[in-house]
């Protein structure tokens, strides 16, 4: 893969993007991609129209769960004037990953004995800027 950035846009193709576009490093392109998704997100909590308590609610929907019981794969969202916003795409990048685009986007999360929808809602509010300023949902 090759990175470019146009217009204060990072991007990442398989082929060479042409004039206009001009090259950057792997690193530069991860650290781009999360300040993005951490703004992202921030912008989203802001705008959420749906609050408890004047917090946010943040909801997740649990999508799969591997057989070891150790891994989910879990969406995220909130609702902005009666539009449903999935933030998963944004929430991945942040974490460094890649979004798992076979579930309709979502997160994969390791671990177990925890509530890990309540775990994503808390890092999108620490992404946001406002940790623990958030009220937490499954769906």
């Amino acid at each position: 893969m090759t990175y470019y950035e146009n217009n204060g846009r990072v991007y990442e193709f398989d082929h060479d993007a042409g004039d206009g576009f001009k090259k950057i490093s792997k690193v530069e392109y991860q650290r781009r991609i999360v300040e993005e998704s951490k703004h992202n997100l921030a912008e989203a909590l802001s705008k959420c129209t749906e609050r408890r308590n004047g917090k946010p609610i943040i909801r997740t929907v649990l999508r799969s769960v591997s057989r070891s019981g150790m891994s989910r794969v879990i969406s995220v969202y909130v609702v902005q004037e009666g539009t449903i916003k999935n933030l998963s795409w944004d929430i991945a990048n942040a974490m460094g990953q890649k979004p798992v685009e076979s579930m309709g986007w979502a997160v994969k999360v390791g671990g177990c004995g925890m509530d890990m929808g309540y775990h994503l809602a808390d890092l999108v509010a620490s992404y946001a800027g406002v940790p623990g300023q958030f009220t937490h949902e499954w769906m």
